[in-house]
């Protein structure tokens, strides 16, 4: 089935074709108000080496070489199951990225939270910059470096108010819209399919009888007895005999 012989039938099916496709336009939007929008907040942390390492006056920022790799230990330990499932439990729905800033050889840190409320991004936020300054924290006090040779956690910046991301929202409209354009035309396309095979079937049946009526006239109908038994036959009239030639009569 080519494409016009597709919008033919679409037409001829308008009954079944359009109804459905309004009926998906108002689930589309009833599933767009229905689904929340999500808020991101983020913030950034930077390392920077101990007081110690740094000469009397000097600029930190000059001597924050070799943190990289702090930065990826770290990450790894503030990414605990234990973290996440806490969060998780508390704040059902909500989203906790915590990794190196990919963007920057500066040993910065990014924290990314989700949720479908604000100010619960916002505290989570706030949690997950003090669970990762704590990380790094328990990960030096276990070696057991001073308070002064440690390297710090310094927060760059953290967002005071949520941005709206509407991608969830989208997807899922766009989904039940994408279904429900697919069921109103595989629906008409169903029952027009349904509909030929319905009259390819009477077609072939209306013809069948016919054949079977003229064989059953042929086969009831009995056949005429031959000539010479009704000349043959006293019984038989005139008219039945037929002329009787004259070879007969000289017989």
């Amino acid at each position: 089935m080519n494409l016009t012989e597709s919008l033919r039938m679409l037409m001829r099916r308008w009954y079944l074709f359009f109804p459905a496709v309004i009926l998906t336009m108002v689930l589309a939007f009833v599933v767009f108000f229905l689904v929340r929008p999500t808020y991101e907040r983020n913030a950034s942390l930077l390392l920077l080496p101990d007081s110690a390492s740094i000469p009397e006056g000097g600029n930190p920022y000059l001597f924050m070489s070799g943190l990289s790799g702090v930065g990826d230990v770290v990450v790894r330990a503030a990414n605990s199951q234990t973290f996440h499932d806490s969060i998780t439990d508390e704040h059902p729905g909500t989203e906790v990225v915590i990794g190196r800033d990919q963007s920057t050889a500066s040993p910065v840190i990014a924290i990314s939270v989700e949720s479908d409320d604000d100010d619960i991004a916002g505290v989570v936020l706030t949690t997950s910059i003090e669970h990762v300054t704590s990380t790094l924290n328990a990960l030096q006090a276990d070696e057991g470096i001073s308070s002064d040779r440690r390297i710090v956690a310094v927060p760059l910046v953290a967002d005071d108010t949520g941005v709206v991301v509407q991608r969830t929202r989208f997807m899922i409209t766009a989904g039940v819209a994408a279904v429900g354009l697919l069921i109103s035309i595989l629906t008409p396309a169903i029952v027009e399919g349904m509909s030929r095979r319905r009259r390819r079937v009477g077609a072939a049946v209306a013809e069948q009888p016919a054949d079977d009526a003229d064989v059953s006239v042929d086969v009831a109908r009995p056949s005429d007895p031959p000539v010479s038994a009704v000349r043959d036959d006293p019984w038989a009239s005139e008219r039945e005999r037929g002329p009787v030639s004259d070879d007969a009569f000289r017989r």
